[in-house]
Parts: structure tokens; C-alpha cells; sequence
């Protein structure tokens, strides 16, 4: 989704185009258009949404299959992941290091593009499926997670004075996953207050906090 506006951007893709939900896009899983109708048209504006707010892996499909892994894929590699696509699949692989470069990008786009950045870093701040919060327990983030088989993750942005990015990858399954990740972002939060604070007070050229 990042790749795709920061195109839009440069004028390379019409977010207005239409894409059509045909059948042999179906999937599982997490999503809203596996309750739809097949022939309905979305513009990629649309299935761009769709993709953040629900994780809906129909929409996934679509855009994959219209704009090509390779394009994708070469789009990160020169950004510096390793492990996107690493899997002779649609369904990329990442790690704690690749899924930091995702959000540093998105969170630059946002700082230097005022029309699409910002629009694209709201969808991330309004995806329904956040598990990493602030230290307080609120949601103040830009998140996109993900789960698979005993595989649940979530990545965002923490929208603190000083923002922050927090990455939490486990496998347990649905065993205490949510105090798993709500502690760690409790933790992580409070860790990177108690920084700033002392930063500020060592560094007297320092008064962000």
C-alpha cells in the first residue's frame, strides 16, 4: 500500500481506476469482500482501504495480480529488506528489521508529502486490528498486523511527543497474546519516557520532551 501512493504520488498510478472482484480472487481469512458480491467493481482507492482497515486478503489479491510482485519486490529490495518475497508466493515474509523499513518509509512519506502521505498514514492510525498501544493503553498509533497459523505480529508507530516504532512478533498462537502485547507496549512506552527525560536532562541543546 505504501508503494502504491507513493506512485499515485508521482502521478504513475490513477487511484481512481477500477478493479473488478472476480472469483478466482477469492480468499479466506481476515476481510470484507469475501462477503460481497463477485462483479463488484472498486476503485484502488478503495481496495487500498480495504487492504489497511480490514486486512482483507481478497483486496490483497487484487492489487498483487494488477500491479506485480516484481514491481513490489523491487521496490523494497532498493530500500534494504531481505526477506520480502523470499517465498515463491504472493504472501510476502518479514522480519523485525524489514518491517521497520516499511513503517520508516511510510512514516517519511507522510512527513514529506502532505496530500497523499498524510492520507495514507491516516488509514494506518484507523486499521481495525491493533494490538500495540501507547503506555497509557490507547491506540494514539499507525499499526498493521498480521497473524498466520500460532504467528501473530503487529508493527506501528507511536504517536508519543517524541514518536516511536515498536515491533512485536510472537508465536503463541491466541495463548495470552493480547497481554503478551499489551504488557510489552506498556513496558516499551514507559522505557522510552523515562529516556527522553533523561536525555533532556543530559543534553542541555535538548528540549523536544
Amino acid at each position: 500500500m505504501i508503494y502504491l501512493y507513493e506512485e499515485a504520488s508521482k502521478g504513475k498510478i490513477n487511484l481512481n481506476e477500477k478493479l473488478t472482484y472476480t472469483s478466482n480472487f477469492y480468499s479466506g481469512g481476515s476481510g470484507i469482500l469475501q462477503t460481497k458480491p463477485v462483479g463488484t467493481s472498486y476503485t484502488i482507492e478503495q481496495l487500498i482501504q480495504y487492504s489497511i482497515h480490514d486486512s482483507d486478503n481478497i483486496t490483497y489479491r487484487m492489487l498483487m495480480n494488477h500491479y506485480g510482485r516484481k514491481s513490489i519486490l523491487n521496490y523494497w529490495q532498493n530500500l534494504g529488506t531481505k526477506n520480502i518475497y523470499t517465498l515463491d508466493t504472493i504472501w510476502g515474509v518479514t522480519s523485525a528489521k524489514d518491517a521497520s523499513i516499511y513503517m520508516k518509509e511510510m512514516y517519511r512519506f507522510s512527513k514529506e508529502n502532505n496530500t497523499y502521505g498524510k492520507r495514507l498514514l491516516q488509514y494506518f492510525k484507523g486499521a481495525e486490528w491493533k494490538l500495540i498501544t501507547n503506555k497509557d493503553g490507547t491506540f494514539n498509533t499507525a499499526n498493521k498486523g498480521g497473524w498466520s497459523g500460532t504467528a501473530i505480529h503487529d508493527v506501528a508507530i507511536v504517536f508519543e511527543k517524541n514518536p516511536y516504532l515498536l515491533i512485536i512478533m510472537s508465536n503463541t498462537g491466541e495463548s495470552d497474546y493480547q497481554y503478551l502485547f499489551q504488557t510489552t507496549s506498556k513496558l516499551v512506552g514507559q522505557m522510552h519516557e523515562e529516556y527522553w527525560k533523561y536525555k533532556v536532562q543530559k543534553c542541555t541543546s535538548i528540549n523536544l520532551y
